[in-house]
């Protein structure tokens, strides 16, 4: 089990969820949302915003849950997904999508400064 299932999980069990009840309030199978649990589907930033939603989580426990989920990718993953709004501007929709495509050519360096923005940006 992961770091982020395990946290979904306890949260779940905290409030005496069963796991079809919550699986039908995130809109998603009970298949699906076992196999987050157990770390053999990683989660999508989608079903991360429901959850700390559903929960109800403060900040700090949502960056924490964030953690967890960035820490429980399974090391094999060649692809991941980019969660926008649908009321992106298409600015936001050409920005995300050039790092997506862009992202195996960034210098270590300009990786670190990625990190360090978006880290500020959490912390801000």
């Amino acid at each position: 089990m992961t770091p982020f299932g395990k946290m979904v999980r306890q949260e779940r069990k905290d409030r005496g969820m069963p796991i079809g009840e919550m699986a039908d309030k995130l809109g998603v199978s009970t298949p699906y949302l076992s196999q987050l649990e157990t770390g053999a589907r990683p989660a999508t930033g989608r079903v991360l915003d429901k959850i700390v939603s559903l929960f109800d989580l403060n900040q700090t426990e949502a960056e924490k849950l964030t953690r967890a989920a960035a820490h429980s990718q399974p090391s094999d993953v060649s692809s991941v997904t980019i969660d926008i709004r649908k009321d992106a501007s298409q600015h936001d929709r050409e920005l995300a999508s050039h790092l997506a495509l862009s992202f195996n050519r960034l210098s270590p360096e300009a990786k670190k400064k990625i990190r360090e923005m978006l880290k500020d940006q959490n912390n801000g």
